[in-house]
């Protein structure tokens, strides 16, 4: 999958972003490790991001199909961050 995260989009502006700060919201659903490896953090830190993004209501996930190293076809979660005022 191609990543369309902006390239300068940095981890301290995600972190504003989950904290309700006025950022810019990145658009797409993207898994743990592909934002992980945007943000060249290990997974299992990308992964407590996305869980206090989930808790704070920042965060909207849904599971896409990966092709996993075995070759085969595999549901994964992947995130996509929600903008100021698209709570529900």
């Amino acid at each position: 999958m191609e990543i369309h995260i902006p390239a300068d989009f940095t981890l301290a502006e995600l972190q504003a972003f989950i904290e309700g700060e006025k950022a810019e919201a990145v658009e797409g659903y993207y898994t743990a490790a592909e934002w992980a490896e945007h943000f060249d953090i290990h997974v299992r830190k990308m992964h407590e991001i996305l869980k206090q993004a989930k808790k704070l209501k920042r965060l909207h996930m849904i599971r896409v199909r990966r092709l996993a190293l075995d070759d085969k076809m595999c549901s994964v979660p992947a995130y996509a961050l929600i903008k100021t005022g698209d709570e529900t």
